[in-house]
């Protein structure tokens, strides 16, 4: 019988490890702080031999891929099989949580069957994968209250095309069962920034490749650091242009980016409770949007003009119309095409975003005491009470503060209170 120590010198088909992919003969291999994964793909062995020459030196200052070890065959229960051998990017970490997201709005690669792409497609299409440039691909959490790990479908979050549903989605990941992991968003944003630096400009392109999140049980001793790493370089492919970048990759990285600061911002916002604005905030209907449209459209071409807004206001909601700087502010966010109109399918976010600035327009007067038109942190934290916002740590104020005073001039104006709550509350 082989001692423990000779045991554990021998790879394993560890699965804690792998999330996504395959079993038997396509399980990975560990051993000594390496992983061996079968030599398939001629292409992603590829992908690390130039790697390790120096064609992605971005990629390797930021460690952004695993380092690689050359090949070598072993045999198995399956027979003889060909490995490459990279580096265990899940090595000192004692109770890991993973997410492996398939990155890029195309899964599908040049040299597939036509069949095979025209799968790709349909089915990229109706999932996250066409709208947002990426899907979960499989996700194992551990809950630090059970001390136990709880692995999800490969499918989970496939279909969260809403926006909310995919910050559900993202927090159950960060979620470690006693709290959301919001400390650590930071890294995760810092280490996404930098894959957006190689794919916009490191002259690869990537099809079916993921990026793999990780963090640790905060609560165990010598907890490792989250990671963020590129994995899977089955269908790399190295542009003509040294500087290319690849537009399938990067809005998937732009949005994973726009998902992860939602949910920091909500963990640290003003949790309001908007002001009902009377004869519209309850009135906004299909039919009531409709008549207000044809009442507002007094040309009928079709699209509204910032003064044939104005006037109708002037009749209907006067308040509306005296507060001309909102009414601005609300035309030019919902002009979604920028041509300084506004159209039907427009028309619904123009007057969601008059209501909605009007409602923050009165909060920001009840908090702003000495009416100074700015508020300071004493009148942020009577804010909170004059709200009926229970507070329990004082550092939850100031670190929601800080986030709001974007200039750091130690005071918060009406447009960084705007610009912050409608990140929190309308995108």
């Amino acid at each position: 019988m082989a001692s423990a120590e000779e045991a554990a010198a021998k790879p394993q088909a560890r699965q804690d490890g792998q999330v996504g992919g395959h079993g038997g003969a396509g399980a990975l291999l560990f051993e000594n702080g390496r992983v061996l994964k079968p030599a398939t793909c001629p292409k992603e062995v590829a992908f690390y031999k130039q790697v390790a020459a120096g064609h992605a030196p971005h990629a390797v200052k930021f460690h952004l891929v695993p380092q690689f070890f050359g090949t070598e065959e072993r045999d198995t229960p399956y027979g003889r099989i060909n490995y490459f051998i990279m580096e265990d990017m899940l090595q000192g970490f004692k109770h890991p949580s993973i997410l492996d997201i398939k990155m890029g709005t195309q899964t599908w690669h040049e040299d597939c069957t036509e069949e095979k792409r025209l799968q790709h497609i349909e089915q990229d299409s109706k999932c996250t994968t066409g709208k947002y440039g990426f899907r979960f691909c499989g996700m194992k959490v551990w809950d630090v209250a059970k001390k136990a790990a709880q692995k999800f479908d490969k499918r989970y979050g496939w279909f969260a095309l809403e926006e909310d549903a995919m910050v559900e989605a993202l927090t159950t990941f960060l979620n470690d069962g006693t709290r959301v992991r919001t400390d650590i968003i930071p890294f995760f944003l810092e280490r996404l920034d930098q894959v957006r630096k190689f794919m916009s400009g490191g002259g690869w392109a990537m099809y079916a490749s993921s990026l793999l999140f990780v963090y640790d049980d905060a609560t165990v001793e010598d907890s490792h650091p989250p990671g963020v790493f590129m994995i899977d370089f089955a269908h790399a492919v190295r542009l003509p242009n040294p500087l290319g970048g690849d537009p399938s990759y990067v809005p998937g990285v732009d949005n994973l980016m726009k998902f992860f600061h939602r949910i920091e911002a909500g963990s640290t916002a003003l949790k309001l409770t908007l002001p009902t604005i009377p004869g519209i905030t309850d009135a906004l209907t299909p039919e009531r949007m409709d008549e207000m449209w044809e009442r507002m459209d007094i040309n009928h071409n079709g699209s509204l003009s910032l003064a044939e807004v104005e006037n109708t206001l002037h009749g209907c909601f006067p308040k509306f119309a005296a507060r001309r700087m909102l009414l601005l502010r609300a035309f030019f966010k919902a002009d979604k095409s920028m041509n300084d109109a506004i159209d039907r399918n427009e028309f619904t976010s123009l007057i969601k975003y008059l209501v909605f600035y009007h409602q923050l327009y009165e909060v920001f007067q009840k908090i702003d005491v000495n009416r100074d038109r700015k508020l300071n942190l004493e009148e942020v934290k009577t804010g909170y009470k004059m709200l009926g916002i229970p507070v329990t740590d004082e550092t939850e104020v100031r670190t929601a503060f800080a986030k709001i005073d974007v200039d750091g001039s130690g005071v918060i104006d009406f447009e960084e209170f705007c610009a912050y709550m409608t990140k929190v509350y309308m995108q």
